[in-house]
């Protein structure tokens, strides 16, 4: 799929924390809209904006709050989803020391 808005992806810093935190609101409503809301971003960035989704994901599976953690590890499962292969090897091979990962087009994995 396509980007229906590569210009949005600069401002993937600055929703992803909100959308990150909305997944532990008191809210059921919140919560849902949340979780869709990240669904929809991994969607529509999984492959071009991976080197953001990815690390903010990692975080929210280590999060204190239980329902962060579980919505994030749904998020992974639709990011890991998204992957290639290829792309899941490259990651395997290439971990840098933080546990974060460089990024896949300075590498030719995505693109």
């Amino acid at each position: 799929m396509a980007e229906p808005w590569p210009c949005a992806q600069a401002h993937l810093e600055d929703v992803l924390p909100p959308i990150l935190n909305g997944l532990a609101d008191e809210s059921e409503g919140v919560r849902q809209a949340a979780l869709a809301s990240g669904r929809t971003l991994v969607d529509l960035y999984a492959l071009s904006a991976l080197e953001l989704l990815l690390p903010a994901v990692e975080r929210g599976c280590a999060h204190e709050n239980w329902r962060i953690r579980q919505s994030s590890v749904e998020l992974l499962g639709d990011l890991l989803f998204k992957v290639p292969i290829r792309a899941l090897r490259w990651l395997t091979l290439h971990k840098t020391a933080s546990g974060l990962f460089q990024t896949w087009s300075a590498a030719g994995v995505v693109g």
